[in-house]
């Protein structure tokens, strides 16, 4: 106090009045003249709008508060100088806690700083935290409400600090009991972030969401179950309100508040594996013990106190779980950042996977996917179609005639047959049971079961579509629903007095509350189609519950001797065995920002070419990749390329696709309404030139994947409408058919992949013009690059015809990838 860096500290003191008796930083009442040498106080006067710094000290007299802010502010003065020397406030680890930037600070809400004149600059956030950390106030009657206890991050930070510079004696720290109870550390055995797969239901869920999960030891003394596990999501408040372009536009431009949630399985299992049917991949954090308890220290604090603007293309969940994660580690590591580019949650853990934890990398993925029950229907279908292989081979003609016709009706989306097969199938088993086999017992039993968790998913899929019929019904009138501030408010309110927060008993299931809420509200009348999927509803509700009274009476008839949960874990065992050996052969980052050069010579003449290739976002069919799509999808964002002639250069041919989809993922067969939903779907936005000739090219498609695999290999056939424009050498409208075929195969170390496409269109004048391509190309990887990408190279062949400017090219290439 008395020699703090920077030479004398002079005080002067003002009879005018100031909240807190401190200066507000406006030139009536500065707090700080000639640079931080002379500090002014004054007299006490009103405050208002100072909630988070006034709660903690309610039970102060007047003259005890003024003495604690006068001590306050002298820990201020000292603080500011030893900051300047010291410059810890400019620090990464310290910004970071505030999401401080040269926008600001990022966290919005007031109550994360001691008080309101700390939300001015991270100098003024660390002075105002020290005040408060080192002239506290009086004990609270729960130690749990104490500000150290409800920001441990920043009181960590501070302390070690402090100690680290040799200007503390002993830590700041303090027992908070709730914290450790949900800490619970002896039992956390790893942190895993969980990749959520991107879906085509929604925009905003096009590109996938990542969230934490803690992971509990298993401990025989206690009893966990599974659906209490603590899941740590970031997500955007958006009440209730709808989507639309106005939920869009504020969801581009920070119209919502960004918060952490702590949910449990079971919401989560509800919400995307059951209501969204998005499966979900998991990747372990290789964090040390110390820096464990450095994310839980976070996730506490920034569920009670975090709040920030969400932008989709910006800050959003991706983007804040990096800085969650960032917060946690030691050692001044940090995930880097590619850039301006928003960062995705594929990006996410690109990001992290360049982090290193010793000798591994911060991020491994794990085997062990959380399916969707569309997934584990999907699996029953192949597992069901071989049970019902090995009954038929072991019955007699006319038991053989009986399944065939229950299997037929089994697999029918008309939930009403299948419900009516259970019968049937239930007497083939009362007929051929008692004479069959322990193997032809355990395949009926197999059948059975699988046949089971194909009702489940019906009636997931079932009580999604009615959940949007009742959501599309509410008659609202003078009923009010909250928008994402008010959520965002009410939410703050509980926990701003965590006494009482500690009391509140959990809902153990919201979804269930949301569903029985629905149920009871007030409704207009429901148009045909509408009734039409409730009726399916419920339905499907009568079948899946025919189905488990099916299975219990022929458990208790045939199957006593069948060791269930042996056969269970049998297959999940050959589930994860198989992922594992998918992981092997699969790249590791996403497909964010490819780029690629090479060299092509045409024929005839060998003219030497260059080609080179971006993009933005670039996941072609087929591709195994940890961190992106599926390989059963396909996404190009701003994918590029250009060929360039040489000598003289010149652009030769150019191509660039805006936005292209497609998928080959199938629904399970009781969801086919229609021979289309056999088949997987696409679109694509694009524009193109070669030679002199320049078009813009809109086209959809049905596609017909006819051997599609696991590991990726698969032949896909699309067909569907194409438009497209002309824009140069003149202005040309035409519009027809577009077919195509691609085909990729794994032949050990190399991949071949083969496309072609027509797409023949009319114009104006009834003529037709046709575009061919034709490719052919061999992947080898070649190693990697650093920051997780991968060199590739390809040799390739094309061909290509363009009826429009009478050309005919073919080419061959060799082109060196980063991906």
């Amino acid at each position: 106090m008395r020699a703090p860096p920077g030479g004398p500290l002079e005080v002067a003191v003002h009879a005018e009045p100031s909240a807190f008796g401190m200066g507000d930083g406006s030139s009536a009442r500065p707090e700080w003249t000639d640079g931080l040498r002379r500090f002014h106080l004054y007299a006490f006067g009103s405050v208002a709008g100072e909630e988070r710094a006034l709660a903690p000290l309610r039970s102060l007299a007047p003259e005890a508060a003024q003495r604690l802010w006068r001590a306050r502010a002298l820990v201020h003065a000292v603080v500011r100088r030893w900051d300047q020397a010291r410059r810890w406030s400019e620090g990464a680890d310290f910004r970071q806690l505030s999401g401080w930037s040269w926008m600001g600070a990022g966290n919005t809400y007031a109550w994360a700083y001691s008080r309101r004149r700390g939300q001015a600059s991270p100098a003024l956030d660390l002075a105002t935290l020290a005040e408060e950390a080192l002239v506290p106030g009086p004990a609270p009657q729960v130690d749990d409400a104490a500000p150290a206890c409800v920001q441990p991050s920043r009181w960590h930070w501070l302390s070690d600090q402090l100690r680290h510079d040799g200007l503390l004696d002993q830590p700041l720290l303090r027992d908070c009991p709730a914290f450790e109870a949900w800490a619970d550390e002896p039992s956390l055995e790893t942190l895993e972030i969980l990749y959520v797969a991107a879906s085509g239901r929604a925009v905003e869920s096009l590109f996938g969401h990542v969230l934490l999960r803690l992971v509990r030891r298993d401990d025989p003394s206690r009893v966990r179950g599974p659906s209490f596990d603590t899941q740590v999501q970031l997500v955007a408040l958006t009440g209730a309100e709808r989507p639309g372009p106005e939920y869009a536009w504020r969801g581009l431009t920070g119209g919502y508040q960004l918060a952490l949630i702590t949910t449990t399985f079971g919401d989560l299992r509800r919400e995307l594996l059951e209501g969204e049917q998005r499966g979900i991949r998991r990747f372990r954090l290789n964090l040390t013990a110390s820096e464990r308890r450095r994310a839980l220290e976070r996730i506490w604090e920034l569920e009670r106190v975090g709040y920030s603007r969400y932008f989709f293309f910006g800050h959003n969940c991706a983007d804040a779980l990096v800085d969650l994660v960032d917060a946690a580690l030691e050692g001044g590591r940090r995930a880097p950042r590619a850039g301006p580019w928003p960062l995705s949650p594929a990006g996410a853990l690109d990001a992290l996977r360049t982090v290193r934890a010793g000798d591994r990398p911060l991020l491994e993925p794990m085997p062990g996917e959380l399916q969707s029950t569309q997934l584990q229907a999907l699996d029953a279908e192949r597992r069901r179609a071989s049970a019902a292989l090995a009954l038929l081979d072991g019955a007699g003609p006319q038991d053989r005639d009986a399944l065939l016709r229950v299997d037929r009706a089994l697999r029918s989306s008309d939930a009403a047959a299948r419900a009516r097969a259970y019968a049937a199938l239930e007497r083939w088993l009362d007929r051929t049971m008692p004479e069959g086999s322990e193997a032809l017992r355990e395949a009926a039993y197999r059948y059975l079961d699988d046949s089971v968790r194909i009702e489940r998913y019906a009636v997931d899929a079932s009580t999604a579509r009615r959940r949007k019929v009742q959501l599309s019904a509410l008659a609202l009138g003078d009923l009010h629903l909250p928008t994402g501030a008010e959520e965002a408010a009410a939410r703050q309110r509980l926990f701003q007095d965590e006494a009482a927060l500690q009391g509140r008993w959990a809902v153990l299931d919201r979804a269930a509350s949301l569903d029985d809420a629905l149920e009871a509200a007030p409704k207009r009348p429901y148009f045909p189609e509408e009734l039409e999927d409730l009726q399916r509803a419920a339905a499907a509700e009568r079948a899946f519950l025919r189905a488990t009274e099916a299975q219990a009476r022929a458990v208790a008839r045939h199957f006593a001797r069948v060791d269930a949960w042996a056969l269970r874990r049998r297959q999940e065992t050959e589930r994860v065995a198989r992922e594992a050996a998918g992981l092997l052969g699969a790249t590791t980052g996403s497909g964010l920002l490819r780029s690629s050069a090479g060299v092509a010579a045409g024929w005839p003449g060998g003219d030497p070419r260059l080609v080179l290739r971006s993009a933005l976002l670039s996941e072609p069919l087929g591709e195994r990749r940890l961190h992106g799509f599926r390989s059963t999808s396909e996404v190009e964002l701003m994918s590029g390329e250009l060929e360039l002639s040489t000598g003289p250069p010149r652009i030769r041919a150019s191509r660039l696709t805006a936005l292209a989809f497609r998928t080959v993922l199938r629904d399970a067969q009781v969801e086919w309404r229609s021979p289309a939903d056999a088949l997987g779907w696409g679109f694509q936005l694009s524009a193109d030139s070669l030679e002199d000739v320049s078009r813009a090219r809109a086209s959809a498609e049905l596609i017909a994947a006819l051997q599609p695999e696991p590991g990726g290999a698969f032949l896909a056939l699309g067909l569907g409408p194409s438009l497209r424009v002309q824009m140069s050498p003149v202005l040309e409208p035409r519009a027809g058919l577009r077919a195509s075929i691609s085909e990729r195969s794994q032949l050990g170390p190399v991949a071949l992949v083969a496309s072609a496409t027509l797409d023949s269109a009319m114009g104006l004048d009834r003529l037709f013009e046709h575009l061919a391509d034709i490719n052919i190309a061999a992947e080898v990887t070649a190693g990697q690059a650093g920051a997780g990408k991968t060199i590739v190279l390809r040799p390739e062949v094309s061909w290509r015809w363009a009826s429009d400017a009478a050309v005919v090219d073919l080419r061959a290439a060799f082109v060196a990838e980063l991906r």
